[in-house]
């Protein structure tokens, strides 16, 4: 039986591994999914700091879950949440019980490719889920330049989550050359 991919992207552009690691090799459907939750809620204070942050999905998928939900406790109560839950959990169910994630009154999921580099967006505002397929055009270069602009943090904070933190990751390698960071990977890859 052919096997498929559902994947999350994190920090980086996920279209640069899918096209160099994944797409050449991989014979099953690729599911490629963001999940910026956090980012435009009006009525809780307790994802301000962090945002969208690293393990977003992780309460949708354990209610009872302490890692997170021990410090943010308000957002992921909102109506908007619990309906992004359950869609979550629909597209998660189908896609293991069948190996596609589709199913009835769920946004159809298209499976990335080369020529299809899209994403399903799983978000939500303080009231409702918001749900669809977007093109992927961000680029890890856009998202250096974005970096180098950004004055959110003091300068030394940000070296030491470029240098120390973000290096040497399996989405790092465009970082790690820009910013001339060493690897941390036997023969240089990672």
């Amino acid at each position: 039986m052919q096997r498929n991919m559902a994947v999350t992207s994190i920090l980086f552009s996920i279209q640069s591994y899918l096209q160099k690691k994944l797409s050449e090799h991989y014979k099953g459907r690729i599911y490629n999914t963001k999940m910026p939750f956090g980012t435009q809620l009006k009525t809780t204070t307790d994802m301000n700091l962090v945002g969208a942050f690293h393990g977003v999905f992780i309460p949708f998928l354990d209610s009872n879950n302490q890692t997170y939900l021990s410090t943010i406790t308000e957002s992921y109560q909102l109506p908007g949440a619990k309906q992004l839950q359950g869609q979550f959990r629909a597209y998660l169910k189908n896609f293991l019980r069948q190996g596609n994630p589709n199913g009835d009154d769920l946004i159809k999921w298209e499976a990335w490719s080369a020529q299809n580099s899209k994403s399903l967006i799983l978000d939500a505002d303080d009231q409702h889920a918001q749900v669809s397929m977007t093109q992927e055009e961000d680029t890890n270069q856009a998202i250096i330049q974005r970096m180098e602009a950004d004055t959110s943090i003091p300068k030394l904070t940000k070296e030491n989550i470029i240098h120390e933190v973000l290096n040497g990751r399996w989405f790092s390698s465009d970082l790690d050359a820009y910013y001339h960071n060493p690897s941390l990977w036997p023969n240089g890859q990672n």
